[in-house]
């Protein structure tokens, strides 16, 4: 097993497969096998346009697996609720394969008319439902949460965020998504490159802002972010889909 070397994206998930940009027969056609021929072009090292393939680096200390290994790195899908006192964000980790078929599931369990899922606004038996559909796909979310104090809303969130941060960069996060908070973004965009200055090798961290509406992901953190703050019986409930919970110091 070889050490550094040249990163390109997994052209079906996104994630990171090392290697030369070009690739033999017989690596070719593993890869075309497990993730269908609509990745044959890209594997000749171009996209659709012509243009070159992007090479991304990789960490030194991560293996240069060869193009049939697919280096897998999670990605993060953050929502917050605040609640008596306590800001709570809550941080859903999905692997790449898992993307798709979690997007329609949840997108499965929209009613007519309805545009997103926020716990919040649904009804208490509706909740329960919701919980328990979610409690079957085996999802987690860590919950970050601090105390707001002087330094208000943002200090805790940033707080918190800071620390999800750190904690996705040592589990070989690749990529963050963020409930988007118009007017407000820019502070979560601070926050994340002091964070990303303390931790050796981000490069491979990536993220944005999107609206709620149009990534569901971000629906399994509302979900267990407003359980966490709603008492004791709900973070019960939501104990099927948290995975652990950080105290945060703002």
């Amino acid at each position: 097993m070889k050490w550094g070397g040249a990163c390109s994206t997994d052209p079906r998930t996104g994630s990171i497969a090392s290697g030369s940009p070009s690739t033999g027969p017989d690596q070719s056609s593993q890869v075309v096998a497990r993730y269908g021929k609509g990745v044959r072009r890209r594997l000749r090292g171009s996209h659709a346009s012509g243009e070159p393939r992007p090479q991304l680096a990789c960490r030194p200390d991560v293996p240069d697996y060869r193009v049939d290994h697919v280096v897998v790195s999670v990605h993060a899908f953050i929502d917050e609720s605040y609640r008596d006192g306590r800001y709570v964000l809550a941080s859903t980790s999905v692997a790449p394969d898992e993307l798709g078929p979690l997007r329609r599931f949840l997108r499965g369990l929209l009613l007519p008319g309805q545009r997103e899922l926020h716990f919040k606004a649904e009804k208490e038996p509706r909740r329960r439902q919701l919980m328990d559909h979610l409690g079957r796909r085996h999802v987690h979310a860590t919950i970050y949460w601090a105390a707001v104090g002087s330094s208000g809303h943002e200090g805790a969130r940033s707080a918190c965020l800071a620390r999800a941060v750190t904690d996705l960069i040592s589990s070989k996060g690749q990529r963050l998504i963020l409930d988007s908070r118009p007017g407000r973004d820019r502070f979560d965009r601070q926050t994340i490159r002091a964070a990303l200055r303390q931790v050796p090798h981000d490069d491979r961290l990536s993220w944005e802002h999107l609206e709620s509406t149009a990534e569901p992901l971000i629906w399994i953190s509302d979900a267990a972010a407003w359980a966490h703050g709603a008492g004791p019986e709900w973070r019960r409930r939501a104990s099927v889909i948290t995975a652990s919970t950080v105290e945060c110091s703002p």
